[in-house]
């Protein structure tokens, strides 16, 4: 009978879907977010754009902190400081293999409710390499993204990364 009863629970707490998620808050009054334009202090002119879109997309799917732009818990800010482009290696042959994109970013993240600033980097260099085909380099286990907009984008991810890491998550 015991067993049975135990057999009965282990199946009830496998349908119920128990799950456990990574997601935590330092901050659990935050509840929403404004993030202001960057500023874009480089040449490529259509990179401050890029970077507000890809944050509030990649916290509208994050979900941890609601876009709101009336009356917001939180609020991030930055900067585009720089942004290069260069040539990362050469072949045997004396070709260029891959080249990396290098942007220096200045981040604020503001806590509206207390009135306090969680986190500031005023020279966060993030940097990924690329070629013309997407492969994982075998010298360095390093993927490699096959264009410099999927590098850019890379980045992007990054730096959102890199925001939540220090504001949001206790650990």
């Amino acid at each position: 009978m015991v067993k049975k009863i135990y057999q009965l629970f282990l199946l009830l707490l496998i349908l119920s879907g128990c799950s456990y998620s990574v997601y935590t808050s330092e901050y659990p009054h935050l509840k929403t977010i404004l993030v202001q334009p960057f500023e874009n202090k480089t040449v490529e002119y259509a990179l401050g754009q890029e970077t507000q879109n890809s944050l509030v997309n990649a916290f509208m799917k994050d979900g941890r902190l609601k876009i709101n732009t009336q009356n917001p818990d939180a609020e991030l800010r930055g900067e585009i400081l720089d942004y290069r482009k260069r040539i990362f290696s050469y072949d045997n042959s004396g070709n260029v293999e891959e080249y990396q994109v290098q942007i220096l970013f200045s981040i604020v993240f503001y806590d509206l409710k207390q009135n306090t600033q969680i986190y500031e980097n005023k020279s966060l260099i993030l940097s990924k390499t690329y070629n013309s085909s997407s492969m994982l380099n075998e010298n360095t286990n390093v993927r490699v993204e096959k264009t410099e907009e999927d590098a850019i984008n890379s980045i992007l991810q990054s730096l959102f990364d890199d925001i939540i890491k220090n504001t949001l998550e206790s650990w």
